[in-house]
C-alpha cells in the first residue's frame, strides 16, 4: 500500500464532526507492539542493539533486501519439527483484509456510541467491502480498513486509510466476545484526531507493521507492507533465509544463520524485546506502562526477580517453544517448567495455596488491559501477587 504523504487536512472540519482535533492518546497505542521502531529504530534506539548480535535488527528493506528473504513455507521443508509455527498466532498476526475474512465480522451488529464526542460508531458492508463509519446528527465519515492487526484469536485491530492519512480504526473486534468494543487507547472520552479513529505518526505506523511482520518493505522511503512478509514467521527471528538455503545445498560449512540456542540468554531482551518490551525501552514505573504490563511481557519478565536472580539463564524460550502458541502448552508443563528451577522436595509441589500446581494462576495472573471487555493477559510479572492480580507498578 504505498502512499504519498501529502500535508494533513483539519480532518474533523472537513467532515463538519463534532470533533476536537488534538493531541492522540498514543502512549502504548491499540497496536500492542508498536515498540520495536522506538526500541530498535534510528538514533539512540538503535545504539542499545548490539553490534554483534545475532539478532536480524527489525527496520524496513529495501526491494533488493527483501530478495534475501525466502518465506516460512521454504524452510518448513527442510525443518519439519518446526513447521508447526506456520499455523500459530505469531504467524498470523497480519493480513491483508479480504471480503471472505472479514466481512463477516463487519456484518456483525456494531453501534457503539461515545457520548464525549457525540459520535456513534457502525462497522458494515458495502458492495462486498468492510468499512467504518463514524456518524454525528446527519453526518457521517467512513474508512475502508486495509490491513488486520491480530490474528482474531484475541481480537482484530484495523489499519486503513481516512484523506490520505494512515488511521487506525476506533473500533476493534474482540474474538473470544465475538463483538466489536472501542480499541484499546481509544476508549470512550478518548480525543482521536479524526472522526474514524487516531491518526498513525509515521514512527507508530512503522513500529505496528515491523512487529507484525517478517520483514517490512519500503520503496522510495515510503511504507509498503503490501510487498512485506506478512505476519511474524521463522525469518522474523532467524534472518533472511536465502543465503542459508545457498549454503547448505553447497555443502558449505557456514550454514550462513546464526544458531540462536548459542544466546538463549540474550533471547528475551534483543529479540523478543523488540516488540514484547524490555527495560531500556520502558519504564514500569511509569502509571501508563504499569497498567500495560500484561501485554508487555518482557518488560514484566525483566521486573521478576526470578529473571534477575537466573544470571541469564531464564528467557522467553525457557517456557516456551517459539514455533507454537503459548495456550497449547497445559499448566501441567508449566509447572515442570517452574520447578526445574525452584527445587522442592521429593514428592513434588509444596505450596500450601495450590497443592495441586498451577504456578501460573497465583504467580503470573490473568489481568485486564484498558477496558474490562477486553481480553486478559497473563502478567510476566512473576511473584506473590495480592488475591485480585491487581496490575499496578507498586504491587508485590
Amino acid at each position: 500500500m504505498r502512499r504519498s504523504r501529502t500535508p494533513r487536512p483539519a480532518l474533523a472540519a472537513a467532515v463538519c464532526l463534532a470533533l476536537a482535533a488534538g493531541a492522540v492518546v498514543a502512549a502504548l497505542g491499540g497496536c500492542r507492539a508498536s515498540a520495536r521502531g522506538r526500541v530498535v529504530g534510528t538514533g539512540a534506539g538503535r545504539s542499545r542493539q548490539t553490534p554483534a548480535s545475532p539478532f536480524p535488527i527489525h527496520q524496513p528493506v529495501s526491494r533488493a533486501e527483501l530478495a534475501g528473504y525466502v518465506g516460512s513455507a521454504r524452510c518448513a521443508e527442510c525443518h519439519r519439527a518446526e513447521a508447526g509455527q506456520l499455523h500459530t498466532h505469531h504467524a498470523h498476526t497480519l493480513a491483508r483484509v479480504t471480503a471472505s475474512s472479514d466481512a463477516p465480522r463487519f456484518a456483525r451488529p456494531s453501534d457503539l456510541y461515545d457520548p464525549s464526542l457525540g459520535i456513534t460508531y457502525r462497522t458494515g458492508v458495502r458492495k462486498g467491502v468492510p468499512e467504518l463509519t463514524a456518524a454525528a446528527d446527519a453526518k457521517s465519515a467512513s474508512v475502508t480498513p486495509s490491513f488486520a492487526l491480530g490474528s482474531g484469536h484475541l481480537g482484530v485491530t484495523y489499519l486503513g486509510e481516512f484523506q490520505g492519512v494512515p488511521v487506525e480504526l476506533r473500533l476493534s473486534y474482540y474474538g473470544r466476545e465475538r463483538r466489536w468494543e472501542f480499541t484499546p487507547s481509544q476508549q470512550i472520552g478518548a480525543r482521536v484526531s479524526t472522526p474514524v479513529g487516531r491518526a498513525l505518526a509515521p514512527d507508530t505506523e512503522r513500529g505496528c507493521y515491523a512487529c507484525h511482520t517478517t520483514v517490512l518493505a519500503q520503496e522510495g522511503g515510503e511504507l509498503a507492507p503490501d510487498q512485506s512478509l506478512l505476519g511474524v514467521g521463522c525469518e522474523a527471528c532467524h534472518g533472511p533465509g536465502k543465503a542459508h538455503v545457498e549454503a547448505v545445498r553447497a555443502h558449505s560449512p557456514d550454514p550462513k544463520m546464526p544458531r540462536l540456542s548459542l544466546y538463549r540468554d540474550r533471547v528475551s531482551t534483543e529479540l523478543c524485546g523488540q516488540c514484547h518490551r524490555t527495560s531500556q525501552s520502558n519504564d514500569p514505573h511509569d502509571p501508563i506502562v504499569a497498567t500495560q504490563l500484561p501485554r508487555l511481557q518482557g518488560l514484566a519478565l525483566s521486573q521478576s526477580a526470578c529473571f534477575r536472580k537466573s544470571g541469564g539463564r531464564l528467557s522467553c524460550v525457557t517456557c516456551h517453544d517459539p514455533h507454537r502458541d503459548a495456550d497449547r502448552t497445559g499448566p501441567a508443563e508449566y509447572d515442570r517448567k517452574c520447578v526445574s528451577c525452584h527445587n522442592q522436595p521429593a514428592g513434588g509441589v509444596t505450596c500450601k495455596v495450590s497443592p495441586g500446581g498451577d504456578c501460573v494462576r497465583c504467580h503470573m495472573p490473568a489481568q485486564v488491559v484498558d477496558l474490562p471487555t477486553n481480553p486478559k493477559f497473563h502478567t510476566h510479572w512473576i511473584k506473590v501477587w495480592p488475591a485480585d492480580g491487581k496490575a499496578t507498578a507498586s504491587a508485590g
